[in-house]
């Protein structure tokens, strides 16, 4: 009978630590699952926020290089469009819109031709850029416009990213465009913003 005895309470004391230890361990996943759960809301909100202050940034950026290129045009001579050698010259004096915009500056016609290139590329003057996304955006829009990435003429065929501006004359006819680009692979903010990482392992 004695022994009877000690094995139901032994029993009922194994039932009862069991469900202590099963209750400790429920307790605990709860509570891991909700600091978890907490941590990557924590962290998801800490991308966004991170997120969003970097598109800020970049919007600013390219918002402030529309406006150089909107400057740089406003400065051109409307003959440079029917003088290729006046319109290269007058490319290559803008040395503060080219170390900003390192995949070069064009001249384009009204015509969707290429009138002068800042980088002096063999074979690009009179070449068509109709197809091109920035020159149909700015001929939809008659407004600047900043394309979507492209792949460059340019040697090499690396992607770019352009903002073109219409050129209008006395009338206030649009008579050509003025584009520059950005390398996405150079040094330049763009490349700084891919090469960004979260974490060790980005």
């Amino acid at each position: 009978m004695r022994i009877t005895e000690l094995s139901l309470k032994s029993r009922v004391a194994l039932a009862v630590a069991a469900l202590f230890v099963a209750s400790i361990g429920v307790q605990t996943w709860l509570t891991l699952r909700y600091f978890t759960q907490e941590y990557r809301q924590v962290i998801n909100d800490r991308l966004f926020e991170q997120a969003t202050m970097m598109a800020a940034d970049l919007d600013q950026k390219l918002q402030t290089y529309r406006g150089m290129v909107i400057a740089t045009a406003g400065q051109l001579p409307l003959q440079a469009l029917d003088d290729p050698e006046l319109a290269q010259r007058f490319l290559d004096q803008q040395a503060a819109l080219k170390a900003v915009l390192d995949n070069g500056l064009l001249l384009v016609s009204e015509q969707g031709r290429i009138i002068a290139d800042s980088r002096g590329v063999p074979g690009l003057r009179g070449r068509d850029v109709r197809q091109l996304d920035i020159f149909q955006g700015v001929s939809a829009t008659r407004a600047p416009y900043i394309s979507r990435p492209f792949t460059s003429l340019r040697e090499g065929r690396l992607h770019a990213l352009s903002i073109g501006v219409p050129i209008f004359d006395a009338q206030g006819l649009m008579v050509g465009r003025l584009h520059g680009s950005l390398d996405l692979h150079g040094k330049n903010f763009l490349s700084e913003l891919s090469a960004y990482t979260v974490g060790r392992t980005g």
